[in-house]
């Protein structure tokens, strides 16, 4: 089960999904528990306000867009995890995540393993890893580009 809206849903759904696998999308995460035969839930368009509502979800994995916000903006819930799902890092080939909770990382790669998508687990820091890269890379160019001017 899928929450989110406009590119972010489209880029998410251009994902390779293999045949047999059936991801649908919901207008709001509330409807997330329309889908009991869910094995996983992402939603890219969170409200921390939503801490209750994802614990009722409990023991299926949601799968958070919070990128700047760590897993303390969640209380530590024990079945949420991050993915950064910035522009154009959905369809990156490996996906980033932030988990603490061992059953809901073995959750995760379950799914994510059936789903045959390529994940790596990351540290819960701001920007997660790509997100920092990319600005560290950014930040080194223009510093070369002052220079040579």
């Amino acid at each position: 089960m899928v929450h989110a809206a406009g590119a972010m849903r489209e880029e998410f759904f251009s994902r390779t999904i293999p045949l047999g696998t059936r991801i649908a999308a919901v207008e709001s995460p509330f409807n997330f528990i329309d889908h009991p035969d869910a094995s996983i839930f992402f939603d890219l368009e969170p409200d921390p306000d939503n801490r209750e509502f994802y614990q009722r979800l409990s023991p299926l994995p949601v799968i958070v867009n919070s990128v700047i916000d760590g897993l303390s903006a969640y209380r530590y819930l024990p079945n949420i995890a991050r993915i950064n799902a910035w522009p154009g890092m959905i369809n990156r080939s490996i996906l980033e995540l932030v988990c603490k909770d061992p059953l809901t990382t073995k959750n995760i790669e379950i799914c994510l393993n059936k789903m045959t998508w390529n994940y790596r687990f990351v540290p819960d820091i701001p920007g997660m890893v790509s997100a920092r890269m990319m600005r560290s890379r950014a930040l080194c160019d223009e510093q070369i580009r002052n220079w040579s001017e």
